[in-house]
């Protein structure tokens, strides 16, 4: 009579990583090996038991030797992929006030608020949104779409609302004409 030996991976996954795999993905068993006195399991490539899988296709290899110099080998292959959004934050609506020039500009920094994912990602505002403002916009409303996008195409956005207004110390002005009398 043979032991099955095995071991399982599955507390060591990412939270919400989907595994993708052959059936001995998630247990390895050894069932053609028959039990002898000195019979030695080596992992001969791959992750360690207590190790978390990352991203992409790890595959597993063991060598099993018995005492008498016998030995078999096996393998298996774990596929993780993230497909987790990242967590778009953005801040509140604003009002902006134009500089001493009569320009506000925003960028990423201003309009993220501690956007995360579960891998790295890039902010970027949507294409064609505005993001320079001079005195002709005062007094008008924009949105502004932020863009989260993970280095795995997963991507989620949020939108602020921006209000532009002349600044205590911009160059705005409004310009009255007036008819001289004479």
């Amino acid at each position: 009579g043979g032991i099955a030996v095995g071991f399982q991976h599955s507390a060591n996954f990412l939270s919400n990583a989907e595994i993708l795999s052959d059936p001995d993905a998630q247990q390895l068993f050894l069932n053609a090996i028959e039990w002898q006195a000195g019979l030695n399991l080596d992992q001969t490539s791959g992750l360690a038991s207590s190790e978390v899988f990352p991203v992409g296709v790890t595959t597993n290899e063991f060598t099993v030797t018995d005492a008498a110099g016998n030995s078999a080998d096996c393998s298996f292959t774990v596929t993780v992929t993230d497909n987790e959004n990242p967590v778009a934050d953005c801040v509140a609506d604003f009002t902006a006030e134009l500089d001493a020039n009569g320009i506000y500009t925003v960028t990423t920094a201003i309009l993220d608020n501690n956007s995360s994912d579960n891998c790295d990602f890039n902010l970027s505002i949507q294409d064609g949104d505005q993001t320079s403002f001079n005195c002709a916009d005062e007094g008008l409303t924009f949105t502004v779409t932020l863009e989260v996008d993970d280095v795995y195409g997963n991507s989620s956005s949020c939108d602020v609302d921006i209000t532009i207004n002349e600044g205590a110390g911009s160059n705005c002005c409004d310009i009255a004409i007036t008819e001289a009398t004479s």
